[in-house]
């Protein structure tokens, strides 16, 4: 399953309003950095006190450490605590929710300094901030952490002082610190880590009293967001860079125009009563796993002309989709849950673009695979006449695009 991450908004705007009733959930945060940082518009308030309204539950939110207050979930003193990383420490004695919001974590470091890809086995200084997710995070990979510190804009001060070399950060809280500081954004670097997941470790004391709670609680947090997440400017300009040739490149596979050219002429007449039949069917054989059938619809050669273009790009490609110009597959790397893509944003935003321009959607996290993807499209058009033949999709793994040897 997937999930549409909703930007972080006034969180604590919405843990401070809560009223104070005989609390169903009882729930312990350290919301300290997040008072100062978290001022991003987005509409988390109204996607979280949405998930509790539909649960019927009413939350009692106790500001504490994070140590204490995953030993309080550990003894059973509360249910839970949020917001949190995945920690196999953790898992011992609760289980983590699907995520409800996502930090965007780059590294820093001074100008004119290594960059921090070569920095795991030398002698580097790394600052976190103390009993933050970054320090976990940081502790889980094996990095020393020389200072721990408790605020990001310490942080920053002990970078421009030469007293650490290195930290990481999420990128709207930087930016917020540097603007309060007055920094100057010359005086760092910065460089795409990782997207991190947020959500509510429950403990499974609480769980196994309410077997069906976090099955539930996993449904509303899709069903209760109303935005994605968009990558900023900066991601999408740097994956455009990379992905604009090599889908241009892409583009000019053998076979591909030709396929594209002869399913228009074929679906040219093709009524809307049956396509949906075809995509029923096409969707009913991907779920019991029987593909015989829908699959004599697609060009093989190209699928696996395509398949191979996928494993090229060393998992940052997760999957390949050339649909004709109604959006029905003709190729692809892997097959799709649904045979009809020209219902979705993917293909409908991307249709009125020029020769070139790509669309992203926002990012989604699978659960199963821990894994945050983003579909690009980019119209297929004849390279003779110019004339739009149909649409290439890509699924990215946002993670290894961005982190890619530059």
């Amino acid at each position: 399953m997937s999930i549409v991450f909703p930007r972080l908004g006034a969180f604590v705007v919405w843990i401070a309003s809560l009223p104070v009733f005989a609390a169903n959930v009882q729930l312990g945060t350290n919301v300290s950095d997040f008072e100062q940082f978290y001022n991003r518009g987005g509409g988390s308030v109204e996607h979280i006190q949405c998930i509790f309204d539909h649960l019927g539950y009413t939350p009692e939110i106790q500001r504490m450490p994070w140590r204490r207050a995953r030993q309080e979930v550990s003894t059973g003193k509360i249910d839970g605590f949020f917001t949190a990383i995945h920690t196999p420490e953790v898992d011992k004695y609760a289980t983590l929710s699907a995520p409800l919001l996502l930090e965007n974590w780059y590294w820093y470091w001074a100008a004119g300094t290594e960059a921090p890809d070569q920095w795991r086995n030398g002698g580097i200084r790394v600052g976190a901030i103390l009993g933050s997710h970054q320090a976990v995070w940081l502790d889980q990979q094996g990095y020393p952490v020389h200072m721990r510190i408790n605020s990001l804009p310490q942080l920053i001060k002990l970078l421009l002082s030469g007293r650490i070399d290195a930290f990481i950060a999420d990128r709207d809280h930087m930016r917020a610190a540097v603007e309060a500081l007055g920094v100057d954004i010359n005086q760092y670097q910065e460089r795409f880590l990782r997207y991190m997941p947020l959500g509510v470790y429950f403990g499974d004391e609480f769980l196994t009293a309410r077997p069906e709670f976090l099955k539930a609680f996993n449904r509303h947090i899709i069903e209760c967001t109303e935005s994605g997440f968009v990558m900023s400017a900066l991601e999408q300009a740097e994956l455009h860079s990379w992905l604009s040739p090599l889908l241009s490149e892409w583009q000019r596979t053998p076979g591909l125009v030709a396929a594209l050219k002869a399913q228009n002429r074929h679906h040219t007449d093709l009524a809307q009563e049956a396509l949906v039949q075809m995509d029923q069917a096409w969707q009913e054989a991907f779920r019991e796993g029987a593909y015989g059938e829908v699959q004599s619809w697609l060009d093989q050669v190209l699928s696996d002309r395509l398949r191979a273009l996928a494993v090229d790009a060393d998992g940052r490609i997760t999957e390949v989709i050339l649909t004709d110009l109604k959006g029905l597959n003709v190729a692809v790397s892997d097959m799709t849950s649904d045979y009809w893509q020209g219902d979705e944003a993917k293909f409908q935003r991307a249709i009125a673009l020029s020769a070139g321009q790509l669309n992203f959607e926002p990012v989604e996290y699978d659960e199963s695979t821990r894994r945050f993807q983003v579909h690009v499209s980019q119209p297929v058009k004849d390279p003779d006449t110019g004339e739009l033949l149909g649409m290439l999709i890509v699924g990215v793994d946002v993670d290894k695009a961005l982190s890619r040897p530059h």
